[in-house]
């Protein structure tokens, strides 16, 4: 017979190759060490002003749809001093890099905000409104807007803004 074994005989064991116990441990170990090694290299990823902006627009939209489905207005405030923009509902927390700057302005009538603002959702769809500029020194803006009467918010990147 071709497959290794004769009529009587036990199949031969000495065949090159692995066995499936040996390639499930191998995947095991490769998978252990990829997830140890992922927090890692996020470190070592920059972040962007586009990269920060996208989370500040999920941040944002997931603020909005608590308040929909809550009827409870819903805030994210924006802290320049400290670096951090903050969802109270969802408990989100985003911690902006030193080396991307950002700039407030908020309500419907745009008061440019030194230092601080916030902006609420409340349940019947509207908002107060704000935008917020990122910019970083070698790679181009974004900017995140949220309107103010239907309290959509929008993502703007180019280095023109």
């Amino acid at each position: 017979m071709k497959d290794g074994t004769e009529r009587g005989r036990a199949p031969d064991r000495h065949r090159a190759g692995f066995s499936l116990l040996e390639m499930l441990v191998v995947l095991a170990v490769i998978g252990l060490l990829a997830s140890l090694a992922a927090p890692a290299f996020r470190s070592v990823v920059r972040a962007t002003p586009l990269s920060v902006a996208r989370s500040t627009l999920l941040m944002v939209q997931k603020a909005r749809l608590i308040a929909l489905k809550t009827g409870v207005p819903t805030l994210v405030a924006f802290d320049a001093r400290t670096r951090r923009i903050e969802s109270e509902s969802g408990g989100d927390v985003l911690q902006v890099p030193e080396a991307i700057s950002f700039s407030l302005i908020f309500g419907s009538n745009d008061t440019a905000a030194a230092d601080a603002g916030s902006v609420v959702f409340f349940p019947e769809g509207t908002s107060s409104g704000g935008q917020v500029t990122f910019s970083g020194a070698n790679a181009p803006g974004a900017v995140v807007t949220v309107n103010w009467l239907t309290s959509v918010a929008d993502l703007r990147e180019g280095g023109g803004l």
